[in-house]
Formats: C-alpha cells, sequence, structure tokens
C-alpha cells in the first residue's frame, strides 16, 4: 500500500498571492505520496471559511461588474474600478480552484481530482500571478488620478484635465500589458513528472523546472526584478509587492494632505452654488472611496509584505517553523481573497454614484422578481378576486 505521509502543500506554497515565494519541491522517496499536514484544520480554515468569503466575493463583484459597466458610471474614472472589478473576479476563481480543491482531494481521497488539479494549476498559477500584479497596479494608477485631481501642483493639476476615456482605457490595457510581460514566465516554472512504476497518487507529481531551480533565477528575476525597485539609468524596474506598497502608503498620504487644502479653500470661497456642491461632493466621495480601497489592500498586504521579506532574509527559519510557515502563507491567500471581496461594500458606503446605481438595480430587479411571481399566480389561479369580493376570470 501506498504510504500517504508529508505535505503535499509544501509543493506549491502559494499560487494566487503576491508573494514572492518559489515553489518547494516535496523530497519524498519513490512511490510516496505526501499528504497535507493539518488538513483537518486547513478543512474548516481553507475550504469551509474559504468558501464562503469566495462565495460573496463572487457575488458581490459580480453586481459590481454589472452596476460599473453601465454607460453612466462607465463614463467616467470608474471605469478603472470596473477592470478592478474584473480582475478580482479572476483572483476569486482561481483560488477556488487551487486551494480549497488541493485540500478537497486529499481530505476525500480523490485521486480523479487530484490528476485534474496537477493538469491546470500550472495554467492558473500563471494566470493569478498575472491578475494580482494588474489588481495592484491599478489600485496604483487609480490612486495616482485622484491625487492629481486634489493637488495644487500645476502641472500635475493641467495632466489630470487632459485626462480623457480613451486614455483611462489606454492606462488599463497597459497595466495589463504590463502585468503579462512580467508574469507570463511564471508558465515555465512547473512541470508534471510521470513516475512509471507508482500508481494512484504517487504517479504524478508537480515539480520545479530547471529554469525555476536556477539560483540565478530565483534571486535575480524573483527578488531583485520582481520585488526591489532597481534603477536602470532611464527606466526603473518596477515589481508586485514593494513598491505598489510604497506608492500606495505615499500617494494615500498626499491625497489626504492635498483634500484638506482644498475643503479649506471650498470654505474660504464660500460658493455655494449647486454646481460647486455637486463638484466638491463627487470630489469628496471619490476621496473617500479610494482611501478606503488604498486602506485595504494596505492592511491585507502587510502580512505578505513581512513574509517576502522574511524568506529572503531567513528562509532557514521558516523551513524550520513549517507550522508558522504553512499557516502564514495560507493567511496571506485568505486575505487576498478577502480583500478582493471587500469592494462592494468599501464602494457602497463611500461613493454615492454607486450606491445610487446599486440600490436602483436592486430595486428594478426586485420588481421584476414581483412581475413574474404575479404572472406566475396569474396563470395557476384564474380566478382572482376583486376588491368587491366577486371572482374575475383572468385573459
Amino acid at each position: 500500500m501506498m504510504e500517504r505521509t508529508g505535505n503535499l502543500s509544501s509543493t506549491l506554497t502559494m499560487l494566487t498571492q503576491t508573494n514572492s515565494s518559489t515553489v518547494t519541491l516535496s523530497q519524498a522517496g519513490a512511490c510516496n505520496y505526501e499528504m497535507m499536514e493539518f488538513l483537518e484544520v486547513k478543512f474548516w480554515l481553507i475550504v469551509v471559511a474559504g468558501s464562503v468569503v469566495y462565495s460573496f466575493g463572487m457575488i458581490t463583484n459580480l453586481m459590481l461588474l454589472v452596476v460599473l459597466l453601465k454607460r453612466s458610471l462607465r463614463s467616467t474614472y470608474l471605469i478603472y474600478l470596473s477592470a478592478l472589478c474584473v480582475s478580482d473576479i479572476g483572483i476569486l476563481v482561481t483560488y477556488f480552484m487551487v486551494f480549497p480543491v488541493q485540500i478537497l482531494y486529499d481530505y476525500c481521497e480523490m485521486e480523479w481530482l487530484y490528476f485534474l488539479w496537477l493538469r491546470y494549476v500550472p495554467y492558473l498559477y500563471t494566470l493569478s500571478r498575472i491578475l494580482t500584479v494588474a489588481s495592484t497596479y491599478l489600485v496604483v494608477v487609480c490612486s495616482a488620478e485622484r491625487y492629481m485631481e486634489v493637488t495644487s501642483i500645476k502641472p500635475l493639476k493641467m495632466f489630470y484635465e487632459e485626462i480623457t476615456q480613451k486614455k483611462r482605457c489606454w492606462v488599463i490595457a497597459g497595466v495589463f500589458i504590463f502585468s503579462t510581460s512580467f508574469r507570463i514566465i511564471s508558465l515555465w516554472d512547473l512541470q508534471l513528472v510521470y513516475n512509471q512504476e507508482c500508481i494512484g497518487f504517487a504517479a504524478v507529481e508537480l515539480q520545479l523546472t530547471e529554469m525555476a531551480r536556477n539560483p540565478l533565477y530565483q534571486k535575480v528575476y524573483q527578488l531583485w526584478l520582481v520585488h526591489i525597485v532597481q534603477p536602470c539609468l532611464r527606466e526603473l524596474l518596477l515589481r508586485q509587492v514593494f513598491f505598489p506598497f510604497l506608492a500606495l502608503v505615499l500617494i494615500n498620504h498626499l491625497i489626504i494632505t492635498n483634500w484638506r487644502g482644498v475643503v479649506k479653500k471650498a470654505i474660504e470661497m464660500e460658493n455655494n452654488d449647486s454646481n460647486n456642491l455637486n463638484i466638491r461632493h463627487s470630489s469628496r466621495s471619490a476621496w473617500k472611496m479610494m482611501v478606503a480601497i488604498v486602506t485595504s489592500y494596505l492592511v491585507t498586504n502587510v502580512l505578505n509584505v513581512i513574509i517576502t521579506l522574511w524568506e529572503h532574509i531567513n528562509k532557514e527559519f521558516l523551513n524550520n517553523h513549517p507550522a508558522f510557515y504553512t499557516f502564514a502563507t495560507d493567511a496571506v491567500s485568505l486575505l487576498t481573497v478577502l480583500n478582493a471581496s471587500l469592494r462592494l461594500p468599501i464602494y457602497y458606503a463611500s461613493n454615492w454614484r454607486i450606491r445610487q446605481a446599486l440600490q436602483t438595480c436592486c430595486k428594478r430587479n426586485t420588481c421584476i422578481s414581483c412581475q413574474q411571481r404575479h404572472r406566475y399566480v396569474a396563470d395557476f389561479f384564474p380566478l382572482v378576486p376583486s376588491n368587491n369580493g366577486t371572482a374575475i376570470m383572468n385573459t
């Protein structure tokens, strides 16, 4: 009988995270399948709790996408949030297809699910890395535009006034092209290895490719090109964890500081005509929403940044404390999904346009549902009592 020990989750330490941790190969002997450690705990944490967060995130993001694609909203800066919504949906799908499924095939001992998982994981692994980069930089560019709106620096203010919807679409396309160009190489990080002498779970395993095992690739690409701002004469090689994190901290601070100046000027001018009030109201909603989005990103990515630094400073400590390392990376994955699921509450609480559109959409759907219910009742119960108690035949 095949021995089932160890921890298969070490095969893919993190997939959908912004974290840089490199995939760690299972070192089990021939025809040994390493079963996941802390399986019972992970089942309740990742499958049960994670699926609740995933379901909430999918429903709310789909609702948001329907609302944000309305002409009145997509013709504004909110088009960035439409793209962010698409990216969040992709992150949620990759999370569900990777982590809960990985635990389920171990927990229920389903070989067919294990073999299916092995075949699609390399592609979802790459997609998740592209989407996490894209979603982060969409928040960065949207925050930068909000900063240009409230800044007193004339060149930036003039640049903001020249921004058109077509330019925003080009920026979004540029973000996705940028993310794809830097993360598509992840497609060649993993490979399937067939063990002809083994059967069952041990017959196939997922391993790193020779390229991914190369120390130069791990140190230069994974750390310096991917995680640290590296000055190179005329350009900066910007990457996913440290630069966006620090950039959003700075932009968030600048937006808050400059917004106070805008409010002070508005009070001094004492111009209360309806047009200016609407502009200030819209600007304040945009400011509140971006601060909330950026804050949620920073809070949910603090652990990610800490683990990333830890991996490259003292990886030996993490390897010597597998329980801590495992649950820390699981927490990062859950926080990533939680961040993608919090968009609707944030938008609803902070932006009056989105709140109004969501309320209108819900009322319309409620009315349609009521009409369908009344039609259903009328079809099955043709005799409906009128106000005076007499029966009227429906035609």
